[in-house]
């Protein structure tokens, strides 16, 4: 017999996250639910309210109605909306797929240019980009090729050596210096070589595409 709880359960398995992982990212949503709570819904031990059901439903990508009584007109397609992840940090091992980091999920429709598993969000930390970008956006990027550098003018998101990525607008000179610039004029520009690229390392994770700012 399908249940409210089976339901649950078959979208978070489908979704690849654990229960804690789901509790973690209700507290975006104002809801306070620790693990065990997740699992006494998905066992169906314990009903939730609605609101917790309107937050599960943006997290799977279906409608509410869905996950309360299973009407196959609530699913959301497929086709129609995708999720992606959310990193609150990037380390310098990071590569596409890397679930290390990952503190959300941002839902992105699908575009002609990129696919869905080509792009993440990033958490903006700090006031370095400011007026551009505020401390608690999200940034939309495209996974770079590690080899691959970005047109000048473009904001990315890099690591230099071992210290987690950081946020910057990238120029490039004739001569392949890197110079990458903070639009706050209070920090300092950072140029590397291409020798220096390649011995730090200098790398960029992906360049932005889109901004995404939550409004309190």
């Amino acid at each position: 017999m399908d249940t409210l709880g089976k339901r649950l359960k078959s979208l978070r398995a489908a979704d690849g996250r654990t229960q804690d992982e789901i509790s973690s990212e209700l507290k975006n949503y104002d809801v306070k639910a620790d693990r065990g709570t997740v699992a006494r819904w998905e066992n169906d031990i314990q009903q939730p309210t609605l609101k917790p059901v309107k937050a599960l439903a943006d997290i799977y990508g279906v409608s509410s109605d869905y996950i309360i009584d299973g009407s196959s007109s609530g699913i959301v397609s497929e086709t129609a909306k995708y999720k992606i992840p959310v990193y609150g940090r990037i380390m310098p091992g990071f590569v596409s797929g890397n679930r290390r980091g990952i503190i959300g999920w941002e839902i992105c429709e699908p575009d002609n240019q990129y696919s869905h598993e080509d792009r993440f969000g990033f958490i903006v930390n700090g006031d370095s980009m400011y007026p551009k970008y505020m401390d608690g956006d999200i940034i939309i990027a495209r996974y770079s090729a590690l080899d691959e550098i970005p047109n000048s003018g473009r904001d990315v998101i890099i690591t230099i050596g071992k210290n987690d990525a950081i946020l910057r607008r990238l120029s490039l000179s004739e001569d392949g210096v890197i110079l990458l610039q903070a639009y706050n004029q209070s920090y300092p520009a950072l140029s590397f070589t291409r020798d220096e690229v390649e011995n730090t390392p200098v790398k960029i994770r992906g360049y932005a595409t889109e901004l995404r700012r939550r409004l309190m």
